[in-house]
């Protein structure tokens, strides 16, 4: 872990020093999750600034940076800066809002603090290549999401509720260990299902109702993502035609994606077989997003994506059908880019199942 402050400290000019403030960011450079604090790092050395809360802990369990109480900032990141001799300060800029940043400049007097610089940039790039620990945190919340996906499937019949299946998956995240939701779970039945991001409500789940669930648990703040359609009692040619739509869009992304490629270039593939099966404009977002600490990261796949994408990245494979007032699909996988191909983290099978 350590590394990924020296990559940082290797970037920074002379007498410049960097501020991360974001709690995804401080957790990634340090391996510690707290409500609040600062990393700052410079040249020299990497501080990790944290109230008396959690002082004691760091102490213990922080190898990356030098740990330091946080009493009073005002005083206490002058001083800071004056010891490193820091002339010129970056501060993330993606998780800090205006007044805190005025905020800094008021207190670093003497000290630049350009409004635009290459922080958030450089923690980007870092964050979206996977080491081995990462890796196995992700598996891990994976392993969690589809052990609660096949124990809804033994709670799914006609007469429960959204919210009960909803209130299922959370239990058993929990009861294995999770940290919670990477996301708030979709569980859209019958004519929800044509929302694509749907909110969970008390609809009760009908016999020929398509059930998309969209879930992922969290394990050590690492995020998973998977999304199954299930059809209840039967489903009908129209849902089966596309339901298969959706499939071979899917299986056609996976077939090509892999790194060195573009984001673009993923996406093109499953939204032509879309719109050649006719449903044009029925899948109205893009095919995939990088996973890691936030559930929606960079890179991407999608249309406008013309960067490369970095062997290394966990990225999600998730084509739609959605049909306003009838129905939807959506199949997403979760995989790991290789230099050629990718390799599937996702191990729930895809055939449509139709639930008696």
């Amino acid at each position: 872990m350590l590394y990924r402050i020296q990559t940082i400290q290797k970037k920074l000019p002379a007498n410049t020093g960097a501020l991360v403030i974001s709690p995804q960011n401080r957790y990634y450079l340090t391996g510690f999750s707290s409500s609040e604090g600062y990393v700052l790092i410079t040249p020299q050395q990497g501080v990790f600034l944290v109230d008396f809360r959690y002082f004691e802990a760091a102490k213990r369990e922080v190898k990356t940076a030098q740990v330091e109480e946080l009493t009073r900032l005002r005083e206490q990141l002058p001083a800071l800066l004056a010891r490193f001799g820091i002339q010129t300060l970056l501060v993330e800029s993606g998780y800090v809002s205006l007044a805190s940043f005025a905020m800094l400049k008021g207190i670093c007097q003497g000290v630049e603090l350009p409004a635009q610089n290459a922080l958030d940039e450089w923690l980007l790039s870092l964050r979206m290549v996977k080491d081995e620990e990462e890796l196995g945190y992700i598996r891990q919340a994976q392993s969690i999401t589809e052990h609660a996906f096949y124990k809804a499937l033994d709670f799914i019949r006609p007469g429960v509720s959204e919210r009960e299946i909803y209130n299922e998956i959370l239990f058993d995240y929990y009861r294995q260990g999770a940290g919670g939701m990477a996301f708030e779970t979709i569980v859209a039945s019958g004519p929800h299902s044509s929302s694509p991001h749907a909110s969970v409500s008390d609809r009760r789940v009908q016999a020929g109702d398509f059930i998309t669930i969209d879930m992922g648990a969290k394990f050590n703040g690492y995020c998973s993502d998977m999304t199954r359609t299930v059809a209840v009692g039967h489903a009908s040619e129209h849902m089966q035609r596309i339901y298969q739509t959706v499939l071979q869009a899917q299986l056609a992304a996976l077939n090509v994606l892999s790194a060195n490629k573009t984001g673009h270039e993923a996406d093109a593939v499953a939204r032509n077989i879309i719109d050649q099966a006719g449903y044009k404009g029925a899948f109205g977002h893009s095919l995939g997003h990088s996973v890691g600490l936030d559930i929606h990261e960079e890179p991407r796949l999608s249309p406008g994506y013309e960067k490369t994408l970095p062997a290394g990245v966990v990225i999600t494979i998730e084509p739609g059908i959605y049909l306003a007032g009838d129905c939807g699909v959506r199949i997403e996988d979760m995989a790991l880019l290789l230099e050629n191909g990718c390799q599937n983290l996702t191990h729930v099978a895809k055939e449509l199942l139709v639930l008696k």
